[in-house]
């Protein structure tokens, strides 16, 4: 009686659970869109110094939380499977260079390009996931993939320039979620793991590419080197929104939130940061929302028909 009560109500039971997987998936891509706010107020600090103290905060924060959660037994796990360690490897510089080019790009007045990067990256992704993981393409998917080869071409003959930005964020980004779904690993000792292979590029940079680290520290106050430490929560918190989001509503469901991030970018570069948003830049995004659109449509009617 008390299982056909569960499935006569299960709609009942899961509808909290979808209502906290909505939740966590609006946080972590709200955090993700304010993002180039937080990155604008340490403007004055070349990327390079961010990203150094980035990995380092991070990592710290990952070791009090994983404490917190008595998270330490899920390492066994992999020190059990050293292949997974290579596909870490990869994962942590991946995510490493996709950070250094978005803080450098928000420095140097580029939220635009971020955002355009952030609106390709659903495209790239099935790009990859045809190349990779032999998924086949509906033929709606294929128009839009080759509408953002439009967009992108675009731009090239525009400008006489590869957006590397933009196409740099969403190919790292997307591959670095193919490999995260390779290993298949909770987001906090994932995470963990991740920040401590990038330790080594952290020591390189403040040893060998900053100029006496010790006095750049010195010439910050106490207010800023806090502001610099809240990189560390800024980088975990909406991976580890984003995996609790996942783990509660389905995958297609949570790809439609995320636009909401390169949105919100993309209303701030050309509101709050003033960048100049010409025709020819405009017309490059707008085919770019209209492959998204076309995609949004096929998800919705893929969907219907399951």
């Amino acid at each position: 009686m008390s299982n056909d009560l569960t499935k006569n109500n299960g709609h009942h039971e899961l509808y909290p659970e979808m209502k906290q997987g909505i939740i966590y998936a609006l946080a972590a891509y709200i955090i993700w869109g304010l993002a180039p706010i937080y990155f604008k107020i340490l403007e004055s600090v070349p990327a390079e110094q961010i990203v150094g103290f980035r990995i380092i905060f991070s990592l710290f924060f990952m070791i009090l939380l994983v404490t917190s959660y008595k998270g330490w037994k899920n390492l066994r796990a992999i020190f059990k499977t050293p292949k997974k360690f290579f596909w870490l490897f990869l994962a942590s510089h991946l995510i490493g260079v996709n950070w250094f080019i978005f803080i450098w790009a928000v420095n140097n007045h580029h939220v635009l390009d971020t955002s355009l990067g952030y609106f390709i990256n659903p495209l790239i992704n099935i790009v990859i996931g045809t190349l990779f993981l032999k998924e086949k393409l509906r033929k709606m998917q294929w128009i839009a993939v080759g509408i953002t080869f439009c967009a992108v071409g675009y731009q090239v003959w525009q400008f006489h320039a590869i957006p590397f930005i933009a196409l740099s964020l969403a190919i790292t980004f997307s591959i670095y979620g193919v490999v995260k779904k390779k290993i298949a690993i909770d987001a906090q000792t994932s995470m963990l793991i991740e920040t401590f292979m990038l330790l080594p590029a952290a020591m390189i940079l403040f040893f060998f590419v900053i100029d006496d680290i010790a006095a750049v520290v010195n010439s910050y106050s106490l207010g800023f080197i806090f502001t610099l430490a809240l990189s560390g929560i800024i980088t975990t918190v909406p991976l580890i929104f984003f995996s609790a989001a996942a783990s509660k509503i389905p995958f297609s469901y949570l790809g439609f939130f995320q636009y909401i991030g390169p949105s919100m970018g993309f209303i701030l570069a050309i509101t709050l940061f003033e960048e100049d948003l010409s025709p020819s830049r405009f017309i490059t995004f707008a085919l770019i929302w209209f492959a998204l659109a076309l995609i949004i449509l096929d998800s919705l009617k893929s969907t219907k028909k399951r």
